[in-house]
């Protein structure tokens, strides 16, 4: 490992360095490239306010960006053992706020092979159950760090399990403890939608709201507990890191974007690789639909190459997008 990664080092081309690091990370799996550089800013107004991405007004950057990531800290773990990416078949693509019938993604589909392990990310509570459009589901309340808000609570929802590892009666759960296993169940079952687990955050202002919570797309309610969350997002994570997604659209009202929160959350994402197989053809990466001027997204935030690989710094104009929705 050691001679492998001190190859990478030298090489004098991004592609090649994720490459030698994401193989010797994977066995060798194929890896995806990072995207080559930033889209460029939106032109602001002549006397306007700094435009982010999609044109929406942008947070102003905090000082000491170094100190501020240094606080965030690494609260969580990741939800998969692997990282695919994205799904994006020929019956949807599964990206934050995609398209829908009902009008838009409340959540982000996972892309991974059928009998992968689900886990929870945090310690908290978990109950699982059964419905007609998410098939068997996994319901985890966690509280929040601090640092994005203390007394605030994450409600976390898998979708489309295949098996289940908790009970349908509310019990603790630790982190990384197994849920279930990645399934096709439930509006996901039909052949032409690639294997996914559909994963959402909401942010609710107490514990008992978190348990409370449904994650009904009828509801699109908010509150102020996650206009409180989303500022120290953008305080302790987004600005310090310039990372975005290039859609520009962070949150729905109470709901978060699960990648942006679990980048920001947890150092321990795997890195990314594409899927053997049906489930290659399905595969879209992080890059494709993020950037960040501090490390590479696909690769994550505590990757020991995620820094040298990292975008260009947008222009200083840039600003991350907003946070009103």
């Amino acid at each position: 490992m050691r001679r492998t990664i001190h190859r990478c080092v030298l090489a004098s081309l991004p592609a090649v360095v994720l490459a030698c690091a994401s193989g010797a990370a994977s066995g060798g799996a194929p890896v995806v490239p990072t995207a080559p550089a930033e889209t460029p800013a939106p032109r602001t107004p002549r006397g306007g306010p700094a435009l982010g991405a999609g044109g929406a007004p942008g947070l102003v950057a905090a000082p000491g960006p170094a100190a501020a990531l240094a606080k965030l800290g690494s609260p969580w773990g990741y939800v998969l053992p692997v990282d695919h990416g994205i799904r994006a078949d020929t019956l949807g693509k599964g990206f934050f706020r995609a398209p829908r019938s009902h009008g838009e993604h409340n959540g982000l589909d996972l892309l991974a092979p059928v009998g992968t392990a689900v886990v929870a990310p945090c310690a908290g509570q978990a109950q699982a159950g059964k419905t007609g459009g998410f098939g068997q589901w996994v319901h985890v309340v966690c509280a929040l760090p601090a640092t994005l808000g203390a007394g605030l609570y994450a409600s976390l929802f898998y979708a489309h399990l295949g098996t289940l590892a908790v009970g349908r009666r509310l019990a603790p759960v630790q982190a990384g403890e197994r849920l279930g296993t990645v399934g096709k169940t439930g509006n996901a079952a039909a052949p032409q939608i690639a294997a996914h687990v559909h994963f959402e955050l909401i942010v609710q202002p107490s514990e008992a709201a978190a348990l409370a919570e449904t994650h009904s797309g009828r509801d699109q309610s908010n509150n102020p507990g996650a206009d409180r969350f989303f500022e120290l997002l953008g305080e302790h994570c987004l600005a310090p890191s310039g990372f975005h997604p290039r859609a520009g659209a962070i949150r729905r009202e109470r709901r978060a974007d699960p990648f942006l929160a679990l980048s920001c959350l947890t150092l321990a994402k795997p890195p990314l690789t594409r899927p053997a197989g049906a489930l290659a053809e399905a595969f879209v990466p992080w890059s494709d639909a993020y950037g960040a001027s501090a490390f590479d997204v696909n690769l994550g935030r505590g990757h020991p190459l995620a820094s040298a690989l990292a975008q260009p710094a947008p222009p200083k104009a840039w600003r991350p997008p907003a946070l009103d929705g």
